[in-house]
């Protein structure tokens, strides 16, 4: 019996399973995984998201966070001071918004990291891998860029309420719409254009077909094969 080992390369290397202990490959898989920078770094980005939920949580609630009760329009709240009302929490909201885009696009960048299908690596290997890195380095830093102008913009009409509108909508509102919630796009485009290396390259098809050959009966293995 043998255990292959791979990675987007068709031309793995087969290992007895006699000669690896079983406690001696566990120990070795745990070892890489608390080494994998990807899982720290998410790590880090979770922990930091439930920090600041918690500091939201315990943050006293401003005055008239609800509303006030409108002048002259009957069974509706106004909001009061804007300002006033946002103060003890914008800063910490901005930056949960910043982290979860953060851990957003590194969920993304780690799910399609791979190793280059190349028997070993080389400089063009490390070539492709810095390369695919950078699209999504220079995609989640427009994508801050963006949210941290929809949090200056929303800053400013709080408190300067006569600032003008950008298109049909105030700058904040703007910003959201054609901004934050569009960029994502930016994503999956990617996803379309590298599929076929980053995602599912066909020396992973050809790899697939082989395990399943090996395992499957002489009618599952045609299937496979058309």
């Amino acid at each position: 019996m043998t255990v292959g080992t791979s990675s987007r390369c068709g031309s793995s290397r087969d290992f007895d399973s006699k000669e690896l202990h079983p406690g001696v490959k566990k120990n070795v898989n745990n070892s890489a995984a608390k080494s994998d920078p990807w899982t720290v770094a998410c790590s880090v980005l979770l922990a930091l998201l439930w920090i600041l939920v918690l500091i939201v949580f315990l943050t006293p609630e401003a005055t008239n966070g609800h509303g006030i009760e409108h002048a002259t329009v009957r069974h509706m709240d106004q909001g009061g001071d804007g300002p006033q009302r946002h103060e003890a929490v914008f800063v910490t909201g901005c930056l949960l918004g910043s982290t979860m885009i953060a851990l957003f696009v590194g969920l993304l960048a780690w799910s399609t990291m791979r190793e280059p299908c190349r028997a070993s690596a080389d400089q063009g290997a490390a070539s492709e891998s810095a390369g695919h890195l950078a699209c999504f380095l220079v995609g989640g830093l427009l994508f801050e860029a963006v949210f941290g102008m929809l949090c200056y913009s929303y800053w400013v009409s709080l408190t300067d309420p006569t600032a003008d509108f950008v298109g049909p909508f105030p700058p904040g509102v703007s910003w959201m719409l054609f901004g934050v919630w569009l960029f994502p796009a930016f994503f999956v485009v990617l996803y379309v254009v590298s599929y076929h290396r980053w995602i599912l390259p066909p020396e992973n098809v050809q790899r697939f077909a082989e395990l399943v050959s090996r395992t499957a009966g002489p009618n599952d293995s045609d299937a496979v094969n058309n």
